[in-house]
């Protein structure tokens, strides 16, 4: 059998400064660690399609699980036809 290596990922968000990305206070990366830098606003080079969708798109609170269990979700929040 084998062993595959366990990863965490984890997230945190900063905004540019002077170029840089800062790393929120209390968070440290070993040299050579990879990072994703995935932008929360549309690029320029971005096509039309996508900024006009990125300005309709609103944020939910929905919990992690919610595309697994979404009839659960709405049978409790009584959304759910009977």
């Amino acid at each position: 059998m084998s062993r595959m290596k366990k990863t965490v990922l984890s997230t945190a968000v900063s905004k540019v400064k002077n170029g840089h990305v800062p790393l929120p206070h209390g968070m440290r990366l070993v040299d050579g660690t990879p990072v994703a830098l995935i932008p929360l606003v549309p690029l320029p080079s971005d096509p039309p399609f996508l900024k006009a969708i990125l300005k309709l798109a609103k944020p939910r609170d929905w919990p992690a699980d919610f595309a697994l269990n979404h009839s659960a979700y709405a049978k409790a929040k009584g959304l759910s036809k009977k």
